[in-house]
């Protein structure tokens, strides 16, 4: 479905390491970026060992369209890549007409739009501005140059996703729109050995990582027919039973929600509808040992808004947000206990547990004001909050505090903890430092339980994305053994790099300097060599 290449070579002898590094990174046929990092063993060849890194980008070969005008921005042009032939559609008479209403309709829209200002939520000057801008098609590149030494236990692929729009924005832009026959620019999950990318609003996509370090789209993924709707892009994967749990939810017809698991080798649970009086934006969840917890929260979708060129996404200052706690194996929604937490919004839920000593369920989570601020724009200064929420199921109440004090807080966002302790009780969470909003200057390591906050910044005029933390060992026993990896962008430069800090130390140990700009993105992943090996 995509069309793929690879890129070419700088040698490197700075890393005595023996192992080979590649970067690819791709733009794909549902309109996103990926890049990702490849570490892989190499025979050691003296002093003069090289490491290499690869990086490639896709561009859709069934939606070949002319080059479109750039977009002129506050920080330069914003080039749009070019491709070679018109879109050949062959459509039936029904098709067509279909077209030309949903034409119509966005043609009205857009006309709105245009008697008013564009809120800087859906600016393109904005959203797809610097190092948001889109990039083109790259190949794949190895021995890139290395400064310090990568650590031993990473091997396999980094990946990571983001929006990358192929064309020049009409009227309005959000910063997670993208181009193509659909959307998989949110998150990324491995599992039943594939590698799926991921939106709110679609299928996942199965992407392969070739031999060569190239990025290739297998195409949507169903999992052999047993999925009939979106999924999330958050899925959570059990790190002990090795199932993988999930969410789809419906903006236009009950149930507005739905859950469901797979089993380790993806055969697919029965739906289970989660009652809702609104159709909710459920952007995250949480896993713990016997539950799934489900936020329902104040930011609801009202598709009129679009008619008048407003989001569909707003803040229901009359609804009262709650979590919903269900059993891993509940056949229907019935046994759902709801405990309301008033005025919280969390985007993203970072880890949960269970605590059955004081029946209570532990979740963490960063809480935003305003909280439909990704989605409309408001003077007021967003503000996102790590919070312990409590939830006790024998009293239905909650209580929530907030993790780190007042004098030292600061806007953490995108993270995560360690994988391996995913739904049970962790210490230590991986965040990003969310400013200036809506760029990382860097990522902090938080005490769950003190509070103590460590922090690592980029650098000066450097940038990044979500960090990621990788385990040293899966049996270790210090939770906070391993390094993060995080994409960083040098504004100063316009050049990206691949850092690489030690978890326990919070010191900078590796930086792998990249042959392209990789732009800001959202969530990743990684895989481990052994893993890749035997992907589908």
């Amino acid at each position: 479905m995509a069309s793929s290449s690879s890129c070419s070579s700088v040698s490197n002898s700075v890393l005595s390491n023996p192992k080979s590094r590649f970067l690819s990174s791709s733009k794909d046929v549902f309109g996103s970026n990926s890049s990702s990092i490849s570490f892989s063993k190499r025979p050691n060849s003296g002093r003069n060992s090289q490491n290499s890194v690869v990086c490639a980008l896709q561009t859709p070969s069934i939606l070949q369209i002319p080059k479109q005008s750039p977009v002129k921005t506050t920080t330069g042009t914003i080039e749009f890549p070019p491709s070679s032939s018109k879109v050949q559609q062959n459509w039936n008479l029904l098709q067509k007409l279909a077209a030309m209403a949903l034409d119509a309709i966005e043609d009205g829209i857009k006309a709105q739009e245009k008697q008013h200002p564009l809120p800087k939520t859906a600016d393109p000057n904005v959203q797809i501005a610097g190092n948001f801008s889109p990039v083109p098609e790259q190949p794949v590149k190895k021995y890139l140059p290395v400064d310090g030494k990568i650590p031993d236990h990473i091997e396999g692929v980094y990946l990571r996703n983001g929006a990358n729009p192929l064309f020049e924005p009409t009227s309005g832009h959000h910063l997670f729109d993208g181009d193509g026959i659909g959307v998989a620019n949110a998150g990324l999950v491995y599992f039943n050995n594939r590698l799926l990318a991921m939106s709110e609003d679609d299928l996942p996509y199965h992407v392969r990582v070739t031999p060569s370090g190239d990025l290739k789209t297998a195409g949507r993924y169903n999992f052999d027919g047993q999925l009939e709707s979106t999924m999330i892009a958050h899925p959570k994967l059990d790190p002990v039973s090795g199932e993988l749990f999930a969410l789809s939810y419906d903006v236009i017809q009950k149930p507005y929600l739905k859950y469901f698991r797979f089993s380790p080798d993806g055969k697919k649970s029965k739906d289970v509808a989660i009652d809702l009086e609104k159709p909710t934006m459920v952007h995250d969840f949480a896993i713990t040992e016997n539950f799934v917890v489900v936020p329902d929260h104040q930011v609801v979708f009202k598709m009129s808004e679009m008619i008048t060129g407003g989001s569909p996404v707003v803040y229901d200052k009359e609804k009262v947000s709650r979590f919903g706690v269900l059993d891993k194996y509940a056949e229907n929604g019935s046994g759902i206990k709801w405990v309301e937490v008033p005025d919280c919004f969390c985007f993203h839920l970072w880890n949960a547990w269970e605590e059955p000593e004081s029946d209570e369920v532990v979740v963490i989570g960063s809480c935003m004001t305003p909280a439909d601020s990704i989605f409309n724009e408001c003077n007021e200064e967003l503000k996102s909050v790590l919070s312990e929420i409590r939830l006790n199921l024998k009293t239905g109440k909650s209580t929530r505090r907030n993790i780190i004090s007042p004098e030292n807080d600061v806007n953490l966002e995108a993270g995560m903890v360690n994988k391996n302790l995913l739904g049970r009780k962790s210490r230590f969470a991986y965040l990003a430092i969310a400013e200036p909003w809506p760029k990382v200057s860097g990522f902090a390591k938080v005490d769950l339980f003190t509070g103590e906050t460590k922090k690592f910044i980029y650098g000066d005029q450097k940038y990044g994305g979500e960090p990621l933390f990788l385990p040293r060992d899966t049996n270790s026993g210090e939770e906070d053994d391993g390094h993060i990896l995080a994409f960083v962008h040098d504004e100063n430069s316009w050049k990206s790099e691949l850092q690489i800090v030690n978890a326990k130390t919070m010191e900078l140990e590796a930086t792998v300097n990249l042959p392209s700009r990789v732009p800001y993105g959202f969530h990743g992943t990684f895989i481990n060599a052994g893993d890749l090996a035997t992907q589908a």
